[in-house]
């Protein structure tokens, strides 16, 4: 069991800070999202579960622009950021990781962070000069690092690092941008028992520190125990949003995704 979050409760009052309206997105004839309505508030932790093929990575995709939506809507903080790029996205405060590690494993730790402060700021994914300790990306790197609890693996190869720490190291590229919202895609997939504990401790740190967290995970004892509210997606449609009481409660919920029925 994880510990419960120190992150103050969200209230139905808040102001969503990440909305979607009517979204809907498919490949060619196939529809695989459709009027997708859905409010994320200022502070919270909402998970996005459902079956395999239920949509779930599609609707990060659209909301972070990996791709475009077919028709509707992204608002973050009240600004619709429908057509904009994923880069303009994250620097108006929206992060993002994927299934699939995105780092470079023939680097140290304190290097690929470096690399994320930098494109955070609009700079050159260089490493051919010599980092200066002292330089603003390589302090702010060195800053995440120490978020995530890999201060001691900075001078590490990545290519070195478990999987678990793989994924800490992801969310600390992530930070290097201080997003408000950060959208997490599956992050203890493929993460040994051992370390799922000490990665979801990482997370709802984050979480605890004022960041909106976004995420898709399979692990329902983990979505249960960590989350404000749950959405539960099935067939590319919206089924319901509530809290994990009461999602795990619905018969439909039961039905459709946990497979139980009367």
């Amino acid at each position: 069991m994880v510990e419960a979050s120190t992150a103050p409760t969200p209230t139905d009052q808040a102001a969503p800070v990440l909305a979607t309206h009517a979204l809907t997105w498919g490949v060619g004839g196939f529809t695989i999202l459709e009027d997708i309505d859905l409010e994320v508030r200022t502070g919270e932790f909402l998970s996005v579960i459902g079956p395999n093929g239920a949509g779930k990575t599609s609707l990060l995709n659209v909301i972070s622009g990996t791709n475009i939506a077919r028709s509707g809507r992204v608002e973050l903080a009240g600004e619709d950021i429908t057509g904009l790029r994923p880069a303009l996205r994250v620097r108006r405060g929206l992060g993002r990781t994927f299934q699939t590690s995105s780092l470079f494993p023939n680097l140290t730790v304190a290097e690929n962070a470096r690399l994320g402060a930098q494109a955070s700021r609009g700079g050159s994914l260089s490493l051919i000069s010599r980092p200066r300790w002292e330089d603003a990306a390589t302090q702010s790197g060195l800053q995440a690092l120490g978020e995530v609890g890999l201060a001691n693996r900075a001078g590490d190869l990545v290519a070195d690092l478990s999987h678990g720490d793989k994924r800490k190291l992801e969310i600390a590229l992530l930070l290097c941008s201080d997003p408000d919202v950060l959208l997490l895609d599956e992050p203890t997939a493929g993460v040994s028992v051992e370390e799922v504990e000490p990665l979801v401790r990482v997370i709802r740190d984050v979480h605890a520190r004022g960041r909106t967290v976004v995420m898709v995970e399979h692990r329902m004892e983990l979505v249960v125990d960590a989350s404000d509210r749950i959405a539960v997606l099935h067939n590319g449609r919206l089924l319901t949003v509530g809290s994990p009481d009461e999602v795990m409660a619905d018969a439909t919920v039961q039905s459709a995704y946990l497979g139980e029925t009367d």
